[in-house]
């Protein structure tokens, strides 16, 4: 056992020599080359020297000349083989050596479509049918020339210690596979087209691990500082990624008419998650597909709006973030047609109970008055004000000390506000600038140097707005 252990790290070490330096055989008969290859991609002793093999044989191809290439397309043959006996423990790292061929030569996968979308698809799927996804389940069409089942064996002891690890080692292979599908999308989006069921297995798949949130983080949520939702581990990012990816890599043509088969049942469903989730997926898919999506734009507005007051406060944050988006991939033009219909669902959630829902519902109102012209804003000024003054006065309602990202934001909005209604901001001069005056005398400590760094700039554009006439009075304080 030592002596074959120890001709396997041989093995193993030769094939990362030739991964990290392809060109020390490049200059080599093609076939002899392909002959090692082959062997230590069907190494019987060693995953690892499988991996290793791979792993070359990925350099070798990629640093290949088109004469070459054209006579080593049968090693991808054996290097999709290997994935068959793995165990998840395992996959991860072959599928990812082999993500790095999708973008420098996608072509190469062209034979094996029908074949990676049946392997592929029983991994980016959640493995149990909670009941709770919209998805109607869909036959996939293609058959395979090769069978790919992992490995389902493997000891658990009692403490239930193995589970987790195999639960962990489940969710990095689904990733794994779905960066793999991403990537050769991107690389070649006419692939992924023309590929029957493999957009759907991606679009799917991304829906449904977007809807998969914990159900008991809301309090641990509403405590948090809004800056750190981009750092929730709890959030499944690489989802939404993915689904953004994907609409960016296949056009609204491809992409918009696929996603909206499921997100309206997603934005009915009574699991808050997945009504989020489908929120969210507007808001991923809106750069990929706004060209599309600004001809169906109304359909749009009418499914969001409704969201704004729902009773999860995480569903009316995805609310405002979704708008926000759009107010930015489709600048101008949301807000030209349904100016009406978004002030008069956005303003009200400038007030609503949770600090941070009601703050990114200010930070919303910014990408949107951004395009908006000034005589579209004004007849809405006045509300807006009277909120964000609300969110920013600590002494106001019952004494309730307000958070600092809170007044942070709504300082922010204010200058926005006030930018974009130019001199017809004077009059609510009065009101603002002695609570911008009064977080500068009140912000001492380090706590508070980025509030009164706003604060600061706040007052300086408001005087920009108002002009020196009216600033005159305050600007020596």
């Amino acid at each position: 056992t030592m002596t074959q252990t120890g001709e396997a790290g041989f093995r193993e070490s030769a094939f990362r020599l030739f991964s990290g330096c392809p060109n020390l055989v490049m200059n080599l008969q093609t076939d002899a080359v392909l002959t090692v290859f082959r062997k230590g991609l069907q190494d019987s002793q060693s995953v690892h020297v499988r991996l290793a093999a791979l792993q070359a044989s990925v350099s070798y191809l990629t640093a290949c000349d088109q004469l070459q290439l054209s006579h080593s397309l049968s090693l991808l043959y054996s290097m999709l083989d290997t994935l068959p006996s793995l165990p998840n423990i395992h996959l991860k790292s072959f599928l990812s050596s082999l993500t790095l061929l999708c973008s420098s030569h996608p072509n190469l996968f062209v034979p094996h479509m029908d074949a990676l979308l049946s392997f592929l698809r029983g991994f980016i799927m959640p493995s149990v049918d909670s009941g709770l996804t919209p998805m109607v389940a869909k036959p996939f069409p293609g058959t395979s020339s090769f069978t790919f089942p992992p490995s389902r064996s493997g000891s658990r002891t009692p403490d239930g210690n193995d589970e987790v690890t195999e639960d962990k080692e489940k969710e990095l292979v689904r990733k794994a596979a779905l960066e793999f599908m991403v990537s050769l999308t991107e690389a070649k989006p006419a692939l992924a087209k023309h590929s029957q069921g493999w957009t759907v297995a991606m679009v799917r798949a991304s829906l449904e691990g977007m809807g998969e949130l914990p159900e008991d983080t809301l309090d641990s949520w509403l405590k948090a500082d809004p800056s750190e939702d981009a750092q929730d581990e709890n959030y499944p990012h690489v989802f939404e990624q993915s689904l953004n990816r994907v609409a960016c890599a296949l056009g609204g043509k491809a992409a918009l008419p696929l996603v909206f088969q499921y997100i309206p049942s997603m934005l009915a469903n009574y699991d808050w998650r997945l009504r989020h989730a489908g929120l969210m997926a507007i808001a991923a898919i809106a750069k990929g597909t706004n060209k599309v999506m600004q001809m169906e734009l109304g359909k749009v507005v009418n499914l969001i709006t409704p969201m704004f007051k729902d009773a999860r406060p995480r569903v009316r944050y995805a609310a405002y973030q979704c708008i926000g988006q759009l107010c930015t991939d489709l600048e101008e033009i949301i807000q030209d047609h349904y100016h009406k219909q978004l002030f008069t669902a956005l303003i009200p959630t400038l007030e609503a109970p949770e600090p941070h829902v009601h703050s990114h519902a200010a930070a919303a109102l910014i990408n949107f008055c951004e395009g908006v012209e000034r005589d579209t804003l004004v007849p809405y000024l006045d509300p807006i004000v009277e909120c964000l003054l609300k969110m920013l006065n600590p002494g106001a309602e019952d004494g309730k000390v307000v958070k600092g990202y809170v007044q942070e934001q709504a300082i922010t909005t204010l200058v926005m506000v006030a930018d974009a209604s130019e001199a017809t901001f004077a009059k609510h001069y009065a009101s603002i600038m002695p609570l911008l005056l009064n977080v500068l005398h009140n912000s001492n400590s380090s706590d508070h140097y980025k509030l009164c760094a706003k604060a600061m700039e706040c007052a300086g554009l408001i005087a920009i707005a108002v002009g020196r006439k009216v600033f005159r009075t305050d600007a020596v304080t």
